[in-house]
C-alpha cells in the first residue's frame, strides 16, 4: 500500500531518528508498507550505518549508489524500487508524529487519487511558513494565489508520479501546470 522514499546523503543518524519515530507510530504494523533509502554515496562508513538500519528495521530497504546524483534523480531511482501504489517522500531529517501513519491511512481513503504534502514543523509544533508568491510588488498589493509551495515530504498516488515525469531537476513544475489539487494537512 504505501512506499516510503529518502534519499541518504550523510545524513545515516537522522534517518535514524527518522526510522525509529516512524516504527513508533506505525501501529498498524508493517505488512503494507515498505522504507525505501536511497544511498547517495558519501562514504564507506555512511555506508556501514545505512546496513546497521537495514538489519535493524526489517521493512528498509537501501539503494546503494556509488555516486552523488542528487535529490530529484536519487528519489527517481527509489521509486523504481517501490512495490506499492502510493509513494510517501520523505525528508530525512523528519521526525513523524504520534499516530501520523493511521492518519495517512485515512487520508489515502479520503483522498485516493489526490497528492499532499505535509509542512515543515519546528521544535515547537509551529507551522515554518509553507507557500509563497512570486517578490512583484503587485502580488502583495491585490489578492493572488500561492505560486510555490514549500514542505517536509510528499505523497502521491505511483502512477500520477509517474504520469507527471517524476521529480523534475529544474523544480519548475506547478500546481497549476499539473492541474492538481495539492491537499496541505497540518497534523504532521
Amino acid at each position: 500500500m504505501l512506499s516510503l522514499i529518502t534519499v541518504n546523503y550523510n545524513s545515516s543518524k537522522a534517518i535514524s531518528n527518522l526510522l525509529s519515530s516512524f516504527a513508533i507510530t506505525s501501529a498498524i504494523g508493517f505488512d503494507n508498507i515498505e522504507f525505501i533509502i536511497f544511498d547517495n554515496y558519501y562514504s564507506d562508513s555512511e555506508v556501514n550505518k545505512l546496513k546497521g538500519l537495514e538489519e535493524q528495521y526489517s521493512f528498509v530497504k537501501v539503494i546503494y549508489n556509488k555516486v552523488n546524483v542528487g535529490f530529484a534523480e536519487g528519489n527517481n531511482i527509489a521509486s523504481g524500487y517501490a512495490t506499492n501504489d502510493y509513494l510517501f517522500f520523505v525528508n530525512p531529517d523528519c521526525i513523524f508524529s504520534v499516530d501520523v501513519i493511521n492518519e495517512i491511512f485515512q487520508l489515502i481513503r479520503d483522498n485516493e487519487d489526490k497528492p499532499f504534502f505535509f509542512p515543515i514543523i519546528d521544535e515547537n509544533n509551529k507551522d515554518v511558513r509553507y507557500s509563497f508568491r512570486f517578490p512583484f510588488l503587485s502580488h502583495y498589493i491585490s489578492n493572488s494565489k500561492w505560486r510555490w509551495y514549500t514542505g517536509a515530504n510528499l505523497f502521491i498516488l505511483k502512477d500520477t508520479f509517474n504520469f507527471i515525469g517524476k521529480w523534475p531537476e529544474d523544480y519548475l513544475c506547478t500546481q497549476k501546470i499539473l492541474i492538481y489539487i495539492i491537499i496541505y494537512y497540518l497534523k504532521t
